[in-house]
């Protein structure tokens, strides 16, 4: 039993009233209690770190910031939040909103390093649908609620001055809780998405990992996102749809792209029906980051939608190429099999239609460095 998983053991006895355990765990130093609650992040369950919370204020206070890190995630976050909007923030709501009963015991959303916008537009819903007991998740007066109370919680984000490092944009065409980029498009005025708003740019400014999932890239989100992220080290970009993406959004998709100081991670997963001339303009893009880009993942590019792996040369930092369900032939890979990459240590092929020439390549960076 390693160092970590043998004080997690005293929680899980703590848990079960267990005195000795209760007594032990009571003080723990902080660098034993970072550990643990680190552990607990990542093999757990918020419930397991909202238990650390109980246990006395010295692990309150260290578990806190683990257990706040990512986006609220039940209704019971989001009235938190809330009592923390300032009078001009609730003037930005259309319904009246509870007042705080007692002043929140930390700043909490200084904590936050992961933002998902589903799930905070889920949460809020949620939050909206209980308080005010109404069956209609999808009415348009909630809607306009949830998509207000978003936007003064991204302020108050903002205000606490957060480091964001990841930022997650993803809809789900099966969930009819989850987010549509469409749900959050304002109305009045000028006919703009929520996350281009200029007041909570800002707030996005230090994102290293980015990840995009969409029925349709928007071409005013990928502008905006490409004027305020620099940072970005991690960028997933995949689309939902089989409907025709205009020349436009790949344009601005190729920006957010280019405009990375130091790309480091790639992933691309295409329209259906996306025509060779869009993957060679997202392609090029990548030709910015030769100095840097030393992870490539492709999903679903087949040879009838996309051009040859033309210039991949240039790439030469690259240490991993992943292809997940691709159906790759000749005329396509064969620059990418033919290209000198010093510094290419795997390959990952899965589920994937390939043709010899790729196979037999694979196998030969595989026999050359054992993985």
């Amino acid at each position: 039993m390693d160092f970590v998983t043998r004080w997690y053991s005293f929680i899980i006895a703590y848990r079960t009233s267990d005195p000795n355990a209760q007594a032990m765990c009571r003080y723990f130093p902080a660098l034993v209690l970072q550990n643990i609650f680190t552990h607990v992040q990542h093999t757990g369950s918020q419930l397991d770190l909202f238990s650390c919370m109980l246990v006395n204020r010295h692990w309150c206070r260290n578990v806190i910031s683990y257990y706040w890190c990512e986006v609220i995630s039940n209704p019971t976050q989001v009235e938190t939040i809330i009592s923390l909007l300032t009078p001009e923030d609730r003037k930005l709501i259309d319904i009246d909103l509870p007042e705080a009963k007692i002043p929140p015991a930390f700043p909490y959303p200084s904590f936050l390093k992961t933002l998902d916008i589903g799930d905070l537009y889920q949460t809020i819903g949620t939050w909206l649908v209980q308080h005010y007991q109404t069956d209609y998740y999808h009415e348009t007066d909630i809607c306009n609620y949830r998509r207000q109370i978003a936007f003064a919680i991204l302020l108050v984000y903002l205000r606490y001055s957060p480091t964001i490092q990841k930022l997650v944009i993803e809809e789900d065409v099966d969930d009819e809780h989850r987010i549509l980029l469409e749900d959050m498009r304002i109305q009045s005025g000028a006919d703009v998405l929520l996350l281009c708003q200029h007041p909570i740019r800002p707030l996005f400014k230090n994102v290293e990992i980015l990840r995009i999932s969409s029925k349709s890239y928007t071409f005013d989100l990928l502008n905006s996102l490409a004027d305020t992220c620099h940072n970005v080290v991690n960028l997933h970009l995949s689309f939902l749809s089989t409907d025709f993406i205009p020349q436009s959004d790949m344009l601005a998709l190729r920006r957010l792209i280019a405009s990375q100081k130091k790309l480091q991670k790639f992933s691309f997963e295409p329209p259906l029906h996306m025509v060779p001339h869009y993957f060679k303009i997202v392609y090029k893009a990548l030709y910015n980051h030769a100095s840097s880009l030393n992870h490539l993942t492709f999903i679903f590019i087949d040879s009838d939608h996309c051009d040859a792996f033309e210039g991949i040369s240039k790439l030469v930092n690259l240490e991993t190429i992943e292809l997940v369900m691709c159906d790759l032939f000749q005329k396509v890979v064969e620059p990418l099999v033919s290209a000198n990459l010093p510094k290419l240590i795997t390959v990952n092929m899965i589920d994937c239609v390939s043709c010899f020439e790729l196979e037999n390549w694979r196998k030969r960076i595989v026999e050359k460095n054992g993985v």
